[in-house]
């Protein structure tokens, strides 16, 4: 399970929450850049973070690549 991105009420994140359930272990990686409303897709060896809105208010065009066998975002 993941949850990445979002804010504080008015500060995006730049942390994702990995949930291991084979393990129950949440663990923390890091986005490139803080942003919200990131759109999420998976695919069987990565899941990529895309977009959203940065701390400017402006959207984004970076995407985040998390490595599922690495536990590190490219």
């Amino acid at each position: 399970m993941f949850f990445g991105g979002g804010n504080d009420g008015t500060t995006p994140a730049a942390t994702i929450d990995v949930y291991n359930s084979l393990a129950d272990v949440w663990s923390l990686v890091h986005l490139s850049t803080a942003r919200s409303q990131l759109s999420i897709a998976a695919t069987t060896n990565s899941v990529l973070f895309a977009g959203g809105v940065n701390s400017n208010g402006d959207l984004s065009a970076v995407v985040d690549a998390l490595k599922l066998t690495e536990r590190a975002v490219n």
